[in-house]
């Protein structure tokens, strides 16, 4: 199943339709395609998405995935803080997603 939704980055405030199979959950479209502000997005342990963007906001790391923080976190210290640092900001305060 097919559906569109209006994510929305609240840190710089740019936003992207995309679609998303829902059953799959598969990122089938970014409508911006490479003009998007939104870098990736993941289907989460807690059953959400997360959502990195090009300001650096990013919760695309669950805090019921904070154990497994070391397998599934790479790159350099600065990348790693900056994730590590994500995961104290409530998902409420850093993206909001809408279906349209």
């Amino acid at each position: 199943m097919k559906n569109r939704y209006l994510v929305t980055c609240l840190k710089c405030g740019e936003s992207d339709i995309l679609a998303i199979n829902d059953v799959s959950h598969e990122v089938l479209e970014f409508v911006k395609m490479a003009a998007t502000n939104l870098l990736a997005a993941r289907w989460r342990k807690d059953l959400k998405w997360g959502f990195e963007c090009r300001c650096g906001n990013d919760n695309r790391l669950a805090q019921a995935e904070a154990d497994d923080f070391d397998k599934l976190v790479q790159g350099d210290k600065r990348t790693v803080k900056r994730i590590a640092d994500s995961l104290k900001i409530a998902d409420d305060k850093q993206f909001k997603m809408a279906a349209v």
